[in-house]
């Protein structure tokens, strides 16, 4: 909004809220009152009638307060400056400063007038700075969280109690949020608009290696359960959600359905697992447990100092979702993939052994 001081006069209510919120440590606004600073309203006519001019009363209120250097002292072989000034029972108040005798000339000589004779001295808090963003003027408000709360439920939680309490923008000023939850939001975003292409591209590699729309459903829907055991390992952990456990998500699924690729290009290279008979298709899954028992353990081995010593919530939800779904993901290379393709060939086999009884149709 346009005034700096509207700005900062909403941004203490918007604090005010922040600081009632559970899991927040501290606020921080970048337009607030700043430090009290000491403002003399001079009278020119007062002040001209004891013979000064404005310079010399702030120049004699800069002496006095502030002081001049009169001199240095040498502390071995380093200089000093000396500061010249008033002592603190002069400064300490408003009314020992406004006591303070102003040296000014009369036909007797120089003599002094109360610093109150000229003027009224009042305390004011100075702006430190005015922040832009777009050219326009904005008091940013952060809110600093606890370790284990979720930006997102936050900010929700706090829009929440602004709109409960009432409190609007006046004409020509806006709030917006943005942090951490509206950054992820973004970065989730994008990652879904490369979703469909990576799908069908994916969706076109399995169908084109195993020459079966049905397979690559089988494949599609391993990846979908390795999403959800990376969940349950991120809950079983007590990590938040966020977009490195997304991100985490996304490389999982990958490393997932490998196993069960593994499986499917095992049972299709055998003739009889390929037709769909179960014993044939243990032996197969049998024989490629110990590649997918080897991947499984090295790529969980790699995540633990992700986990262990890194500390924190960046690396460690993302490496909890990868080695967990990786881990929990052998269920589905070893028991879901091979049972499932079972259950469809198995019983596309036992209906091509049926017998046609005379006089049957023969099915096309």
């Amino acid at each position: 909004g346009p005034g700096v001081e509207e700005l900062r006069s909403l941004g203490d209510e918007v604090r005010r809220v922040m600081q009632s919120v559970p899991g927040v440590l501290h606020t921080r606004a970048t337009v607030s009152g700043g430090q009290p600073k000491l403002w003399f309203d001079a009278d020119e006519s007062a002040v001209r009638r004891a013979g000064l001019t404005l310079a010399d009363v702030a120049g004699q209120f800069q002496g006095n307060l502030e002081g001049r250097t009169g001199g240095s002292v040498l502390e071995d072989l380093e200089e000093l400056p000396v500061r010249i000034r008033y002592g603190d029972e002069e400064r300490r108040s408003l009314d020992s400063i406004a006591s303070l005798r102003i040296v000014a000339p009369t036909d007797e000589g120089p003599g002094w007038v109360p610093a109150s004779a000229l003027g009224d001295l009042d305390i004011r808090p100075e702006l430190f700075s005015i922040t832009r963003y777009n050219g326009e003027r904005v008091n940013n408000i952060f809110g600093y969280l606890e370790s284990d709360v979720l930006p997102i439920e936050v900010t929700a939680e706090i829009v929440r109690r602004l709109d409960a309490e009432g409190i609007v923008m006046p004409a020509g000023y806006r709030l917006q949020t943005t942090g951490d939850s509206e950054e992820s939001a973004e970065a989730i975003g994008l990652l879904l608009t490369y979703l469909p292409v990576l799908l069908m591209l994916m969706v076109g590699t399995l169908v084109l290696s195993f020459r079966s729309g049905t397979l690559a459903t089988v494949i599609g829907a391993v990846a979908v359960l390795s999403i959800g055991l990376g969940m349950l390992s991120l809950w079983l952990s007590g990590f938040n959600l966020g977009f490195n456990p997304i991100l985490g998500s996304a490389g999982l699924v990958g490393v997932a359905i490998n196993g069960s690729i593994v499986v499917l290009a095992a049972i299709r290279a055998n003739p009889r697992a390929r037709a769909g008979d179960p014993h044939e298709i243990v032996n197969e899954t049998m024989s490629s447990t110990r590649h997918i028992l080897s991947t499984t353990f090295t790529t969980i081995g790699g995540f633990i100092p992700l986990m262990l010593f890194t500390g924190g919530d960046f690396w460690p939800p993302l490496a909890v979702v990868m080695a967990g779904g990786v881990g929990f993901s052998v269920t589905l290379s070893l028991w879901f993939t091979p049972a499932v393709y079972s259950a469809i060939y198995g019983r596309r086999r036992k209906r091509a052994d049926e017998p046609v009884l005379p006089g049957a149709e023969v099915p096309a």
